[in-house]
């Protein structure tokens, strides 16, 4: 059929112009970043604020090189499989789709992780789990019960 021709060669046109576009999106990151790190360097900035400026560039690194590694990787590795003609194992096809599948989780991620007072935040919530009892004592009468709580309650 001669419209499925026009049809691929419409789609592979469209791939290839996101995929320029993605990659110079992450170039002109990439550019920026250098850039930044120079002038982070040569700043006269005090210690504390170069170290911040510093942490933020390992940020920024981290989100541009995530979306190269969920997103693109794994198209790549389909690409060179029909191109180089090898069959690619069950599991490796397993995990590129967990890998897409993980991306949108990833980015949020890395700002929890670079980010020192979110990870800090975490670590003591996950170290104080509140623990409570609560008993409930009705003698006889209803009106006169008594509630107690007992247990730590940390603060939000």
């Amino acid at each position: 059929d001669p419209s499925q021709s026009g049809r691929s060669l419409m789609g592979m046109a469209e791939s290839g112009i996101f995929n320029l576009t993605f990659l110079a999106m992450t170039g002109v990151v990439l550019f920026t970043g250098s850039r930044m790190y120079s002038a982070i360097k040569k700043s006269v900035y005090s210690r504390r604020a170069k170290e911040r400026q510093m942490h933020l560039f390992r940020m920024l690194i981290a989100q541009a090189v995530s979306p190269l590694c969920f997103i693109f990787v794994p198209p790549i590795v389909d690409a060179s499989s029909v191109t180089f003609n090898y069959v690619l194992p069950y599991s490796v096809c397993i995990f590129k789709a967990i890998l897409v599948f993980l991306f949108p989780i990833a980015n949020p991620l890395i700002i929890l992780i670079f980010t020192e007072d979110y990870r800090k935040y975490i670590c003591r919530r996950s170290k104080r789990a509140p623990t409570y009892s609560l008993s409930h004592i009705s003698v006889g009468n209803p009106k006169a019960s008594v509630l107690s709580v007992t247990g730590k309650v940390s603060p939000i």
